[in-house]
């Protein structure tokens, strides 16, 4: 069986009646819950800042370790590898 990362349309949220916002928000929990994020479509956020976000998250994990290392906090900043233990 394969299985696939849930592919969300915002608009069913925003635009949505009271059954279409249930289902985006069942479906959005089941995404995090399974694969820990989800592929959100239809929203209004420019391919150019998606960008810029991608490239400085490249930048972070090109750091040598122990750079990342100092940005290690707990629940925020880096997490290395191995060290993340979420519930159950």
């Amino acid at each position: 069986m394969t299985r696939h990362v849930p592919e969300l349309s915002l608009k069913a949220f925003t635009q949505g009646d009271a059954a279409a916002r249930g289902a985006f928000s069942d479906a959005l929990m089941a995404g995090l819950q399974d694969y820990g994020f989800v592929i959100l479509k239809d929203h209004d956020v420019p391919v150019a800042l998606l960008d810029a976000a991608y490239g400085m998250a490249e930048r972070v994990f090109a750091l040598d370790e122990a750079e990342k290392r100092r940005h290690a906090a707990g629940l925020r900043g880096y997490t290395p590898f191995g060290t993340e233990h979420a519930k159950d």
